[in-house]
């Protein structure tokens, strides 16, 4: 896994990509200028990445400008015993690589719904497998 995050941390910074560990808020709004941007929100605990979860992501970004992904913490991933497979930080590593993804952050909170209202999205993307419960 060493190696993978290595990879992934290089990648991001070789192609200097505005990735963030932190709320992620601020470099978003600063980059966004005067110039309006549509912003996407995606929220999931991405513990073993697959090509599901990339579609998911390249479909989201398509959406909008700029593609935030939420992180679900460690402490509120609830897969069942062992998990997650990858801790948050490997998992904001590999996600922070990806092409389609412009801005990573952690959330500390058992669902999206905080950081939807942190970061108020233009547009926030879930997967098909998820029903629509309430919109924001």
């Amino acid at each position: 896994p060493w190696s993978i995050t290595a990879r992934a941390k290089r990648l991001s910074q070789r192609k200097g990509r505005n990735n963030t560990h932190g709320s992620g808020k601020k470099a978003i709004l600063k980059e966004r200028g005067s110039d309006w941007m549509i912003i996407g929100l995606t929220a999931s605990a991405f513990d073993l990445l697959h090509v599901g979860h990339i579609k998911h992501l390249e479909r989201s970004k398509k959406l909008g400008d700029k593609l935030i992904v939420s992180v679900t913490s460690d402490r509120f991933v609830n897969k069942g015993p062992k998990r997650p497979a990858f801790d948050q930080k490997l998992r904001l590593e590999a996600l922070a690589a990806l092409d389609a993804v412009n801005f990573v952050v952690l959330s500390d909170n058992p669902t999206a719904v905080e950081i939807i209202k942190k970061i108020k999205p233009d547009i926030y993307c879930k997967g098909t497998d998820y029903k629509v419960r309430r919109t924001y």
